[in-house]
């Protein structure tokens, strides 16, 4: 039963991964949450330290999208 549980993605591991810088991915996901305010996968804390899991990456790639058509 434990293999069902995500493992949470801190935004530092995250920039990582997608090979940028950490400012940049933080500045890149505050532009997210004022498009999207209600989105709860952009706005997930632990100990006052953002969160992302799994299941989230693609529904914020979604929210990149819309972001990048109406610049």
């Amino acid at each position: 039963m434990k293999e069902n549980i995500e493992k949470p993605i801190r935004l530092k591991d995250l920039a990582l991964e997608w090979s940028m810088h950490e400012k940049t991915l933080k500045k890149h996901f505050n532009q997210l949450r004022i498009k999207f305010p209600d989105e709860p996968c952009l706005n997930r804390y632990i100990n006052n330290k953002a969160i992302i899991y799994p299941s989230d990456l693609a529904k914020i790639k979604q929210c990149q999208t819309i972001l990048k058509s109406d610049s």
